[in-house]
């Protein structure tokens, strides 16, 4: 047992021999490091020399003083040691935003050094300079700057194209670029001109690469990335609204001329990125408005010159770009105004009318008015109403008999005769005895077929007031002819849809509109009176007053016809009705129905239906709304109007 206590106490003595020289040592070396400035080393092995088990008490407090001392040195010296550190680890990497996280923390360290004092101040700036701090900053952001300007100039002449890594390294080089400070550039100013000499040069070659295979729609997509991406730095750039704008101009030039729909479809691509381009859409939105513009007038061109399938057509086309419903329900609207047999197809009448006539309602509306022939003649009367109003477009048909074995000359609207100014409807067919069987149709009663008014066969017939008319030789019942060869003073009245034959003299007969008809109510047999009344038109004929023409009337009995016959009767006399757009004089061109039609050798004439008779001679071009048109030219030898 004593060996035992014996061996253990030379062992415990052996171990503080060894631990106290330790502990000299390291307080030798502390002493050494802190006289040659090496702080950071001394405070390690003054800590080192504490932890010696068995230290010597007389040296602790030594150490203390001397940690004390050390301690706001060896701190500063720490953090620069380790910033300087985080600076090269930044740069090696490339990685801009660690270096400028370094930096971040260099300046606050900095500033928190400051408020605490002068001395601390002083202990901070030596310690960066000893650590290299600034040094290494500089050379880190100058590589920085080269790096990012090289990445650029290799994207640059890649033509804009992604690369492999689908462009990542050019962006990162361009926010690079963007994230160095200015004091790097030597200034704002030098560090914008850099920078946006790079940027822009590589803003131009991506938007070209991209053009080259993309659509306009594409390419404007990316200039909205573009454009985010500079509004998150934040960064003003110019370049990129003008090169964009230029680009949009070019392609809306080249679409116009060779492809309607892709234009608008790229028109409209430029109205969505109206605020990429500059104010208003830039020089691109204000082409494409010009030419939508310019689109809308041809349409409307089209729509003047009743080519209405075109016009249809170039509106819908043109939906793409703007709602042209309201321009659509117009031009519908004027086809069924223009076109007497499509406002009747419209009204459900499937047959083909053998005359037709246009005209307008007391409210304005259009109307159209066909003849029928076949098993059961007719006359139908079409009368629109327009969208908005009650009928929302309705277009209502009203028909009535006509009498069989009726040879019809022409038929028109004239509801001056209609003392209530409803639609009414004058036929005129030929007659056996007389130069004109005239038949008045009106509609008395909305949604009621057409009535029958007047009937009358006569030489002529004109309007001597509201309500009255004016027949030369008209066929008369018998007995009127027997009371007014008696010298009655006054006729009985009687209804002009009575007369059968004539009955000796020629007669003027008088009627009055009552009880929703013409009736006769006084007939004059004066020969004086019959003479004086032929005699007012200057080629001796009766009915229609005559419009003089410069051709001599033919001997040849005309042949009544359409005017979609015409072309089926050349140098061949006929006869037809079309309705004169305007007054004039010498000649007139006149549309009816799909044709164009030149009626040469008229006088003067007044706007209205006009009965003609002359000869086709074949086509010639007119002007027409500013254009040139083929047109049917008729050498006219006779021509009549209605006598207002």
């Amino acid at each position: 047992m004593a060996i035992f206590l014996l061996f253990a106490a030379t062992l415990a003595a052996a171990a503080k021999i060894h631990y106290v020289r330790e502990h000299l040592s390291l307080l030798t070396q502390a002493r050494t490091a802190q006289t040659a400035g090496d702080l950071l080393a001394a405070e390690e092995l003054y800590n080192r020399a504490l932890a010696v088990p068995w230290a010597f008490g007389e040296h602790r407090g030594e150490i203390d003083a001397a940690l004390l001392a050390l301690q706001p040195v060896t701190q500063a010296k720490r953090v620069t040691a380790e910033i300087a550190a985080e600076v090269e680890a930044a740069s090696a990497a490339g990685d801009v935003p660690a270096l400028l996280q370094a930096h971040e923390r260099y300046r606050a360290a900095q500033a928190a050094a400051a408020k605490a004092g002068e001395d601390a101040k002083q202990r901070f700036a030596e310690a960066a300079q000893a650590a290299g701090v600034e040094a290494k900053l500089t050379e880190a952001y100058a590589a920085a700057r080269k790096r990012a300007a090289q990445q650029l100039e290799a994207a640059i002449a890649a033509k804009g194209e992604p690369g492999a890594d689908g462009g990542k390294a050019a962006a990162v080089a361009a926010a690079d670029l963007l994230r160095l400070p200015a004091a790097v550039y030597g200034s704002e100013a030098a560090q914008r001109k850099e920078a946006n000499a790079l940027l822009q040069r590589y803003d131009n070659a991506r938007i070209d690469a991209a053009a080259k295979t993309q659509e306009l729609e594409a390419v404007l997509q990316l200039g909205e990335s573009i454009r985010s991406w500079y509004a998150a730095v934040p960064w003003e750039a110019p370049w990129l609204a003008s090169k964009l704008d230029k680009y949009a101009v070019a392609e809306l030039t080249a679409l116009e001329k060779k492809d309607l729909p892709a234009f608008l479809a790229a028109g409209k691509a430029v109205q969505a990125h109206a605020a990429l381009l500059g104010s208003g859409g830039g020089k691109a939105g204000a082409y494409a408005e010009a030419a939508v513009k310019r689109q809308f007038s041809r349409a409307e061109q089209l729509a003047g010159a009743r080519k209405y399938d075109e016009a249809l057509e170039l509106y819908r086309t043109l939906g793409s770009y703007r709602d042209t419903a309201k321009e659509i329900a117009a031009l519908e609207l004027r086809r069924l105004e223009g076109d007497p047999a499509a406002l009747l197809a419209k009204a459900g009448v499937s047959e083909k009318p053998a005359l037709t006539a246009s005209g307008k309602a007391a409210d304005g509306n259009a109307m159209a008015a066909g003849a029928i022939a076949g098993e059961r003649p007719r006359l139908v009367l079409a009368r629109l109403a327009v969208a908005g109003g009650p009928a929302g477009g309705e277009v209502r048909l009203s028909e009535g008999q006509l009498p069989l074995g009726l040879k019809l000359r022409s038929l028109r609207f004239a509801g001056e005769l209609s003392p209530q100014g409803r639609p009414l409807l004058a036929a005129e067919a030929e007659s056996a005895e007389r130069a004109t069987h005239y038949l008045l149709y009106e509609l008395q009663e909305e949604d009621a077929g057409l009535e029958l008014v007047l009937d009358v066969e006569a030489d002529k017939l004109t309007a001597s007031g509201k309500g009255k008319l004016t027949a030369v030789r008209p066929l008369l019942d018998s007995s009127v002819q027997e009371e007014r060869a008696n010298g009655s003073d006054r006729s009985p009245r009687r209804n002009a849809n009575e007369n059968t034959v004539p009955q000796g003299e020629v007669a003027k007969g008088y009627l009055e509109y009552k009880n929703g008809r013409y009736e006769l109510v006084r007939t004059e047999l004066a020969q004086s009176a019959v003479d004086q009344e032929a005699g007012m038109n200057e080629n001796g004929q009766t009915g229609l007053d005559s419009v003089n023409s410069a051709g001599e009337p033919s001997a040849e009995e005309p042949l009544t016809i359409q005017v979609d016959q015409l072309t089926e009767h050349p140098g061949q006399l006929v006869r037809f009705q079309v309705t004169l757009p305007a007054d004039g004089e010498g000649s007139a061109v006149v549309r009816a129905g799909n044709r164009t039609l030149l009626l040469k050798g008229l006088s003067s004439y007044k706007a209205g239906s006009i009965l003609i008779t002359g000869t086709y001679t074949g086509e010639e071009e007119v002007r027409v709304n500013g254009g040139r048109v083929k047109a049917y030219a008729v050498k006219v030898s006779d021509a009549k109007q209605p006598v207002e």
